[in-house]
């Protein structure tokens, strides 16, 4: 395990004017408003040099500094496979409990990170997906290269197929045309909900077609084809639709399995109550014309077996 270094950040107009703890626990939510509270009372936080209070205010000009003590990386499962390779783009298969690129406690354990490690050299990130969400996940050989390809992905040029098993007896075919905003009502502050219409300004419009494949009991297996590319688009969805995503722990059947999670990390409990160890969401397929070579490209990624259990 890795102890996570110390970290600045500079405070912006848009944070200013917030109160010390409550800024923390938004922006860094890998520990709970309890636990932020914890760091700023042990001095571990310090704003331009000096230790504050937890009701302090921002100020534009401050400069938040992270000396943690106690805090270590997370262990991760770092296996991978390759799935896709040329001159210009590499396509992984990541594990459904490792992190894409490095964020909060997970500055070394992530794919991008051990990858440019073994490799010896800096790829460029394409595509993300969530920690828990096992799959493909491309990477730009040349800046040049990722550039071209997220051009594709915001383009709407790529045909992507996830795997997804969720609780309930799902229809033949559903297609969710909406928009995605935040849960007021959740205490999870990044959890979204999906609506018919915008209530909000920021509300991000969202379209993931559905198809169902097999049901087994009160599980069904679908096949998810997200039109566009928003945060949580899939699982917020479903949710949202009274399909909860098995072993999902913000968007299963009991949202306090994130929150207890986050504080004391997985336990037995959290997976009866969710249905398994990590959200069973897969990125299955990725259809498209190569940028370069103008060939037809399909990266083909197969459902892993530790989502295949839903069903025994």
């Amino acid at each position: 395990m890795n102890k996570i270094e110390q970290f600045s950040y500079q405070i912006g107009p848009n944070d200013s004017g917030k109160r010390l703890d409550v800024f923390l626990s938004q922006k860094f939510n890998y520990l709970s408003y309890e636990q932020w509270q914890r760091e700023i009372k042990n001095q571990n936080i310090a704003v331009s040099g000096i230790p504050r209070e937890v009701s302090y205010l921002l100020n534009e000009t401050d400069t938040i500094i992270f000396t943690p003590t106690e805090i270590i990386e997370r262990e991760v499962d770092g296996k991978y496979q390759i799935v896709f390779e040329d001159e210009f783009f590499l396509g992984i298969n990541k594990s459904g409990n490792l992190p894409v690129h490095p964020s909060g406690r997970y500055k070394n354990n992530n794919l991008a990170s051990i990858l440019n490690s073994h490799y010896n050299k800096y790829l460029y990130l394409v595509n993300r997906i969530d920690r828990e969400t096992s799959g493909i996940v491309m990477f730009g050989k040349t800046v040049k290269a990722a550039s071209a390809l997220q051009k594709l992905f915001q383009n709407r040029e790529i045909k992507k197929t996830y795997i997804v098993y969720v609780y309930g007896k799902f229809p033949e075919a559903l297609s969710a045309i909406g928009f995605l905003s935040k849960d007021i009502n959740s205490k999870v502050i990044k959890k979204k909900i999906f609506l018919n219409t915008a209530t909000e300004d920021k509300a991000k419009r969202c379209e993931t077609h559905f198809e169902k494949i097999e049901e087994k009991g009160t599980i069904s297996k679908l096949l998810a084809y997200p039109r566009t590319g928003r945060i949580h688009q899939i699982r917020a969805t479903l949710h949202s639709l009274g399909y909860p995503v098995v072993g999902d722990k913000i968007y299963g059947r009991d949202e306090t399995v994130f929150l207890e999670f986050i504080e004391s990390g997985l336990k037995k409990e959290h997976i009866q109550k969710t249905g398994g160890h990590r959200q069973f969401l897969h990125s299955h397929r990725l259809e498209f014309i190569h940028p370069f070579t103008n060939d037809k490209t399909d990266i083909f990624c197969g459902e892993p077996q530790d989502i295949m259990y839903a069903f025994i």
